[in-house]
């Protein structure tokens, strides 16, 4: 096709550009490069091209190939040093300098005076050495001295990784600016490390040096050995913490396999094995354990004790303590390899880089595996301390299996969960068979284009889900035991699909007084503040928790209790003061068969559920104490939120978790202020009309799309006593202009007749009427004959699947048509263009001009400003996920990709509506 000069309005650098200050640059996506020493110096060059237009900085590379390109230097001085490593992990830095001068056109100007410019920059009071500090995630390294003679030599070692150097002079005159930051990259000499240094005699400088990686070598990136080795078992037991701390503190990356953890109870007199987990042990470990364990228990009373004890400390240093060290000492990434089927649910977490590796193609919406899995996601932030980043890995990084839509989805729903970023994979094997097909320059102009967007929606997504802490009244309690894990996910699932935003607790954490306290009637947990508790099927607990449980609801606390009630105390000594303790809560003896409750005079309120199946309805009559409600008649919606504040702003994302139904409701929040949609295709917020505020309270209406999500940014500083948009059946509108003294908007309608709108501010409230005289036909364009362009065929095409005709086509395709308009269509209507259904994403052009780009259905457009009437040229650009080209490849990695659909199916057809202004 002839395609347009003009670019693609969305470019992820405007997001950057407008919250440049604040940004983590990167702060959302890294990537894991698998058999990389298969990739061609030319592929490890467009790799990085690649990253560098996707805003991607963090790689971690196993198996490196013997030479990286632009670190050649660099790698034939580290094998002078030692062997060749087994891994590397490169921290690509972000270059403001060369950022701001590609985007010159842009608002840079304010940035430059801001943080940056091309030249030496002054500034008083806060010194640049912050800013820097802020923008980078990875601290710039800082050398501070003093120059003896005008000019002083300084030693810079692998000069090769440098990307800028920065000389940062305070000034001796007390009424001058008290920092001069300036770059002076080109004073370094990039073969022999050398950086000139000039000034004054006497000024203290700082020289402030921006890498383009930071590379961990073998000696500091090891596998974490097995836990369950008895010589390691021994030396451990042998010398308990300084053994753990000496063997593994100073790792700053760490191979961590999860299923080797066994769980323990927080009672010294009891060591509480989950079956399941130890099958999952090689056959010698698992004897080897087993032998320990029964040996220990024929000891003498006192001599047992002592040895499950030190069972228990291994293990708890194992599980924590260990962890707590890497936090101080290191700064690399941790990898979690995590089998959410594991009985076992806390997920240990500690300072460092956290990434918990998930098998995608198990990741069903719903399902055991991923209910499982994000139960470990919110176990995990549960015992994060603050600002501590839980990251998960789980796509590749091309789409092969999965397309946009589909990772769209889980994307979203662990944003709402509580995760921070994600780390993409890429097996060396696949890219090998990829790397010609990046190399088209058809490639270049559609694909490349789409997985920009795609990252800058998750980067926009990280900025903002990260702000804050994410609030909820809801506070549950998970089990320890196997016997009740199934009831957690029945209450996960309960919970979410009623709208209900919660946190966990683990009962020992809960136990804990200086992790968790009881003051009227809240539980504080975490910076939390939380009025309602759920057990569910909580059977084994300790005294001292169920003790806090009983202070909770005395104080005017809410417990609901799902599936069984608790039974047994953790020290079968404390069984009946545990019974006597339950009785105070739940009046009725087990065994119970229909729901129940129990208040006393402060307010407190105990429930009993039966199953967790009764958990929406229970929500729905506490919905008061919620701090976001769901107005609907349907208890089980299915939209999910997490909600974040950070001063006068809040951050409210919601989430349609079913990907086959729409969902409306109205949102009742309790604060007020005035939100604005994000609009991720272009990286800025817009005007909301749905909204109005009631008693200090804001209403949000919501009309969601399957598995769609919206974001919210709410500024509580907003006058909200403005004219706005009360009651309406438009089909949609879109606010023009907002403030105390008028309204302007624009809507659309499509079904004949006469109908109203109210606007209204405060206690003024204004009828506007308005009729659609004439309901014009749908047009639809026919599936057939498509003049259809690609790399294997031109011509004319019916509308369908081309993986058939076409297997191994990988490149974009792009089909176009020529409709005719008539008069009525081409004034005082808006025309939204229907594709049907897409395989797998697509681009649309009209009259050769750029429209819009979709990544995710619906696949419709608005093209109103584009069409004329008479003829009107319809080109779409639709392109494919890698799975076909590599389904065709020789089977030399480990899944067989599977030929997926392909290709624009149809049907198209353009849906005009009456267009209405209304102003007041």
């Amino acid at each position: 096709m002839s395609k347009s000069t003009e670019p693609n309005p969305h470019i992820p650098s405007k997001f950057y550009l407008k919250h440049f200050k604040t940004l983590r640059v990167q702060s959302a996506v890294s990537v894991r490069v698998r058999l990389g020493e298969v990739i061609s110096s030319a592929g490890w060059q467009r790799l990085f091209r690649l990253f560098k237009a996707w805003y991607i900085s963090d790689l971690f590379l196993e198996d490196p190939p013997e030479q990286l390109p632009g670190l050649v230097k660099w790698q034939e001085k580290q094998e002078q040093r030692q062997e060749e490593p087994d891994a590397l992990h490169f921290r690509f830095t972000f270059n403001p300098f060369e950022f701001l001068n590609n985007y010159h056109e842009e608002p840079e100007r304010a940035l430059q005076q801001l943080l940056f410019c091309n030249r030496s920059f002054s500034r008083r009071q806060t010194g640049w050495e912050t800013d820097v500090f802020n923008f980078y995630r990875n601290n710039p390294e800082i050398i501070t001295d003093t120059l003896k003679k005008k000019t002083k030599r300084l030693h810079i070692n692998d000069p090769q990784t440098v990307l800028a150097v920065y000389l940062l002079n305070t000034d001796e005159e007390p009424d001058a600016a008290g920092e001069t930051l300036q770059d002076i990259t080109e004073l370094l000499n990039e073969n022999t490390g050398w950086l000139r240094i000039t000034g004054k005699p006497g000024t203290i400088f700082k020289v402030i040096i921006l890498r383009r990686a930071f590379l961990h070598q073998k000696e500091n990136i090891q596998i974490f050995p097995d836990l369950f080795n008895e010589e390691i078992l021994k030396k451990l037991i042998k010398s308990n913490t300084k053994a753990i701390k000496t063997f593994s503190g100073l790792n700053p990356a760490l191979y961590f396999d999860f299923n080797r953890i066994m769980p323990v109870t927080d009672d010294e007199w009891s060591f509480y094995l989950s079956g399941a987990l130890l099958d999952k042990l090689p056959q010698k470990q698992k004897d080897s354990f087993i032998r320990r364990l029964a040996a220990a228990w024929l000891l003498e009373p006192q001599k047992r004790k002592k040895a499950i004890q030190s069972l228990r400390i291994l293990l708890g240093y194992l599980f924590s303590n260990t962890l707590d060290v890497i936090e101080k000492n290191s700064p690399g990434p941790v990898f979690f390899f995590v089998d959410p089927a594991s009985p076992f649910l806390p997920l240990p977490v500690s300072g460092g880089r956290f990434i918990y590796e998930l098998k995608a193609a198990r990741m069903l919406p719903h399902s055991p595996y991923f209910t499982d899995s994000m139960i470990k996601i919110k176990c995990a932030l549960s015992s994060r301390r603050e600002n501590e980043p839980i990251w998960v890995s789980l796509f590749d990084l091309f789409n092969t299996q999965f397309n946009f839509t589909d990772k769209k989805l889980i994307i979203d729903w662990m944003f709402v969960s509580g995760v921070n970023g994600f780390q993409f994979e890429l097996k060396g094997h696949d890219f090998k068979h990829l790397a010609g097909y990046l190399d088209e320059d058809s490639i270049d102009d559609a694909t490349e284009q789409s997985y920009a967007h795609w990252f800058a929606y998750i980067h926009e997504l990280g900025h903002f889900l990260n702000k804050g802490k994410n609030r909820s009244e809801v506070l549950v309690m998970y089990p320890l035991y196997d016997i009740n894990t199934d009831t957690l996910s029945d209450a996960y699932q309960q919970l979410i699909l009623s709208g209900v935003n919660f946190d966990l607790i683990s009962p020992p954490n809960f136990s804990d007084n200086n992790n968790c306290t009881v003051n009227d009637g809240y539980i504080h947990f975490n910076h939390g503040r939380y009025k309602i508790l759920v057990l569910p099927g909580i059977t084994h607990i300790s005294l001292a928790a169920l003790k806090k449980i009983e202070t909770f609801y005395q104080q005017g606390g809410i417990v609901i209790a799902t599936d069984s009630l608790p039974q047994t105390s953790i020290n079968p000594k404390n069984n009946n003061r545990l019974l006597a303790l339950r009785r105070k809560l739940w009046v009725e003896e087990l065994p119970l068969s229909s729901p129940m409750f129990t208040q006393n005079d402060a307010g407190g309120v105990s429930y009993y559920l039966p199953t967790a199946g009764h958990l929406p309805a229970a929500m729905q009559d506490l919905k008061d104490y919620l701090a976001v409600q769901f107005l609907t008649d349907n208890e089980q919606h299915g939209i999910t939120y997490t909600l974040r504040e950070e001063g006068d702003m809040v951050y409210l994302f919601f989430l349609n978790t079913n990907s086959r139904k729409e969902a409306k409701c109205t949102v009742k929040t309790r604060f007020a202020g005035r939100p604005y949609r994000w609009d991720s295709d272009i990286s800025e917020s817009r005007p909301y009309a749905d909204w109005s505020v009631l008693n200090n309270n804001l209403y949000l209406k919501l009309n969601l799309n399957p598995a769609e999500s919206v974001l919210f940014v709410i500024d509580r500083k907003k006058n909200v006593r403005i004219w706005q948009l009360l009651e309406s059946d438009l089909d949609g509108c879109r606010i023009e202009k907002q403030d105390r003294d008028r309204i302007e908007l624009t809507g659309w309608k499509r079904e004949e007749g006469k109908s109203r709108i109210l606007v209204g501010k405060g206690k003024l409230q204004e009828y506007l009427d308005y009729e659609v005289k004439t309901k014009l036909p749908v047009l639809a364009v026919s599936s057939q004959a498509w003049h259809f362009e690609s790399a294997e065929y031109t011509g004319k095409i019916n509308l369908g699947n081309l993986s058939n005709r076409f297997p191994s086509l990988v490149q974009s395709v792009t089909y176009s048509k020529i409709i005719i308009l008539k008069k009525p269509y081409s004034s005082g209507h808006k025309l939204i263009l229907h594709l049907g259904q897409v395989y797998h994403w697509c681009t649309l052009f009209v009259n050769d001009h750029f429209v819009a780009q979709k990544l995710t259905p619906p696949w419709q457009f608005d093209i109103t400003e584009f069409l004329r009437e008479g003829e009107n040229k319809i080109s779409i650009q639709v392109m494919n996920n890698f799975s076909n080209a590599l389904a065709q490849q020789a089977s030399d990695h480990d899944f067989r990709y599977p030929l997926q659909k392909f290709g624009l199916f149809g049907p198209v057809k353009l849906i005009p509506y009456t267009l209405f202004r209304f102003s007041i």
